[in-house]
């Protein structure tokens, strides 16, 4: 077995065709078929089952897949580690991350990144937690932003910040004329992401750490689709900061301080052990960073005892824009 043989089976599984994977190979489709066919007889086995629409792996073309993935994932390591010996930077920056880090934490620092690295292209795959660690751990992505905690021994992992998750309302609600604590939403019209997403369980966890139990009359699995239910109807979300920050800042949304309970999840860098740090991973490091503490700033901001004057036109306990960091702050 050879790597022209690996190439052309492990390109033709990638993307099911032979005909996709010569054109992917830039080679002729006979070509390839031979390769294949060495290969099987080689291993003395057969690598995939020919059917009118392509082709599928068997178990054992399964198995070296597998293999395969990782073999290309080193020799893309090695050729990436020689380039960053040369330039000190990534030519291409291959990042995993969740939903919302990927939708709204993503883009604030890639857009600052490419202000100091004009030449460097960036490719975000969106993943669950599980899955961003198995592309790094495969060598598939340079590292992997989420939000869960992995004690693989094969990653290392940094708390770059938190994530704060707060509760935000339309700006007429009559919650943000008075003091507003946990309880008060408990029965309330309440939007909450799906039960088994990250971001429920850990409003969930919040107020079970207070003895309470949240009963969310409104259930959705789109940070999206929550944030357009809660403009056309009203009522109060737990969403993330960073997804409602724009909302906040232009008007549409205000955010609602729960004065006892704090809800926030952590946000992590994981990459393989001992994988070589350079000045365009330590780059995004510093500003996801930055943009994450200046995000706890704005959630930190705490309510005070005292009920707002009968005549304040403006409700004491609404964040208004103003005081809204940007991402850069």
């Amino acid at each position: 077995m050879n790597f022209t043989h690996l190439m052309a089976f492990f390109e033709v599984a990638r993307v099911g065709s032979v005909s996709r994977g010569a054109e992917k190979l830039c080679v002729s489709q006979p070509a390839v078929t031979r390769e294949i066919k060495d290969l099987e007889a080689r291993l003395g086995v057969t690598l995939f089952d020919r059917h009118s629409r392509g082709v599928i792996l068997t178990h054992a073309g399964s198995v070296l897949f597998r293999y395969a993935e990782t073999i290309f994932g080193l020799a893309f390591d090695a050729q990436r580690e020689i380039k960053q010996l040369t330039n000190g930077t990534d030519a291409t920056l291959k990042v995993g991350a969740t939903e919302s880090v990927a939708a709204y934490l993503v883009p604030a620092i890639i857009h600052e990144l490419q202000n100091d690295f004009p030449d460097l292209n960036v490719e975000v795959m969106l993943a669950s937690s599980t899955d961003a660690a198995l592309a790094v751990r495969r060598r598939v992505n340079s590292f992997g932003i989420v939000e869960e905690k992995f004690d693989q021994g094969d990653l290392e992992t940094e708390v770059l910040g938190a994530d704060p998750i707060v509760a935000v309302t339309i700006p007429a609600h009559p919650l943000l004329s008075r003091r507003t604590v946990a309880r008060d939403l408990v029965d309330r019209e309440l939007l909450l992401t799906d039960p088994h997403s990250g971001l429920s369980s850990a409003v969930t966890s919040a107020y079970a750490d207070i003895g309470l139990k949240i009963n969310p009359r409104f259930r959705m699995n789109s940070q999206e689709g929550i944030k357009r239910l809660l403009l056309m109807q009203g009522g109060v979300a737990y969403l993330p900061l960073m997804s409602v920050i724009e909302e906040i800042r232009s008007g549409k949304f205000s955010l609602l301080p729960v004065c006892d309970v704090v809800v926030q999840r952590q946000i992590r860098l994981i990459r393989p052990v001992g994988a070589p740090s350079n000045e365009t991973v330590e780059r995004f490091r510093q500003i996801a960073k930055r943009v994450l503490a200046g995000l706890q700033l704005v959630s930190e901001r705490r309510c005070v005892e005292e009920a707002p004057a009968s005549d304040t036109k403006t409700p004491s306990y609404a964040i208004q824009a103003d005081q809204v960091c940007t991402a850069g702050c």
